[in-house]
C-alpha cells in the first residue's frame, strides 16, 4: 500500500499530537517502578501536590472505583486449560511485579512542571526476589511474581516433566510410528519432523 503521509514527515511539516496545545491542557506523567519486585510505601505526596502548576496526583487509592483492567487476551495454555486471570491495578497499591509499573500519575500544566513535582514523591522499596531469566524461573523453587499461581504452576509442571518422558527429539526418530503409539508423536508429527530434518541436512550439504 502506498503511504501518503511520508512527503510531510520527511519535510518538517508533520503535525503531531504534542504539537497540538489548545486553552487549558493539561499534561499527565506517569511514575514508574525501578523494581522488578518489591513491596512499596510512598510519600511526599502533599509537597507533589502543592508544586508550581500541579492539579492532581492520583495514587491506586484515588482511582480504586474505576476497579481493575480487564484481560483482553485469554488464550489456552498448551494443555488446553485457560490461564490465570490476574488483578492487574491501575496503578500499583503495595507490590510492584514488573521494572515500569505504574505507581503514581501527575497531573500539571506542562511535562516539565509534571516532572518536577513527580521528583518529589519518594518511593520506599523493600526488595522481593527477582528472576530475569525464562530458565529461572521454569526452577521449581523459582519464587512466583503472584503467589495464587502456585497450584497452577505446580499442574503444568507435573504434565510438563510427563510430556518430556514421552516426546522424542525429531533426531532421535528411526522409523513413522502408528496412530496408536505411546512414543507422544502422531505420524502426521513424525512426518513434518523428518521433512523439517532432512531439509535442514540438504541445505547443509549445498553451502
Amino acid at each position: 500500500m502506498r503511504r501518503t503521509e511520508d512527503p510531510s514527515l520527511i519535510t518538517g511539516h508533520g503535525r503531531y499530537v504534542g504539537d497540538i496545545t489548545p486553552e487549558g491542557t493539561v499534561h499527565g506523567f506517569v511514575v514508574h517502578s525501578a523494581m522488578a519486585h518489591a513491596r512499596i510505601s510512598v510519600s511526599g505526596l502533599e509537597e507533589a501536590r502543592s508544586a508550581p502548576g500541579v492539579s492532581l496526583v492520583l495514587m491506586a487509592a484515588d482511582v480504586s472505583d474505576l476497579g481493575l483492567m480487564p484481560t483482553k487476551a485469554v488464550l489456552p495454555q498448551v494443555d488446553g486449560t485457560q490461564h490465570a486471570v490476574l488483578p492487574r491495578e491501575i496503578l500499583c497499591s503495595d507490590t510492584v511485579r514488573h521494572v515500569g509499573e505504574a505507581i503514581a500519575f501527575v497531573v500539571a500544566d506542562s511535562v516539565e512542571a509534571a516532572k518536577l513535582a513527580a521528583e518529589l514523591i519518594e518511593i520506599d522499596d523493600d526488595p522481593l526476589d527477582a528472576i530475569v531469566d525464562t530458565q529461572g524461573a521454569l526452577a521449581p523453587d523459582a519464587p512466583l511474581v503472584w503467589p495464587i499461581c502456585a497450584p497452577i504452576r505446580r499442574s503444568n509442571s507435573a504434565a510438563a516433566t510427563r510430556r518430556r518422558r514421552t516426546m522424542p527429539l525429531p533426531g532421535q526418530l528411526m522409523s513413522p510410528p502408528s496412530i496408536s503409539s505411546t512414543t507422544g508423536l502422531s505420524r502426521t508429527t513424525w512426518i513434518r519432523a523428518a521433512a523439517s530434518r532432512n531439509m535442514t541436512a540438504t541445505a547443509g550439504a549445498i553451502r
